[in-house]
């Protein structure tokens, strides 16, 4: 089994445990290891003695310690390390939404701005329809891409308003 280790934020710094090997920037390094309790290990390279910590940080992630001092880490197997090389990894995907008009009507008035950020359910403009005022919400999280509608404009049903991402 190949596992991937992501070491803090860097990229540079990826571990790569594949068969029992150990690679390291590319480079297969050799390391004498011992396990210590569960989540300790006693880690000697070139004559220098490592202790070394696995725990749950802050949100669950986890955090690998050495000698007292902790980074975050991303562990990936063969799946995710694949789904990656795809192109079909989570943070990959983005989602763009388009916010469209439910009846024909007029734009009475636009409530946000480009490139605000928006919460699920906040109100995004006013749309009059059969003499009545509808707030038009956002139906997600995100931020807005694209305003395609202005104040006193008249839309059809499923008309595209804004552009959210």
């Amino acid at each position: 089994m190949k596992l991937n280790i992501q070491i803090g934020q860097e990229p540079e710094n990826e571990v790569i445990l594949d068969k029992g090997d150990v690679f390291f920037q590319g480079k297969k390094i050799e390391l004498d290891i011992w396990a210590k309790g569960k989540q300790g290990f006693h880690v000697l390279k070139d004559g220098k003695s490592y202790q070394v910590e696995v725990r749950t940080g802050e949100n669950q992630n986890l955090e690998l310690g050495i000698n007292g001092e902790f980074f975050p880490i991303r562990i990936k197997d063969s799946l995710q390390i694949l789904l990656d090389n795809l192109g079909m990894s989570e943070t990959k995907v983005s989602t763009i939404q388009q916010i469209k008009a439910p009846m024909p009507g007029m734009i009475l008035k636009v409530m946000v701005d480009n490139g605000a950020s928006v919460k699920a359910g906040e109100p995004l403009l006013i749309l009059e329809a059969m003499k009545m005022e509808n707030i038009i919400k956002a139906s997600s999280a995100g931020f807005i891409q694209d305003i395609l509608i202005k104040p006193g404009q008249k839309v059809e049903k499923g008309q595209s308003l804004v552009t959210l991402g």
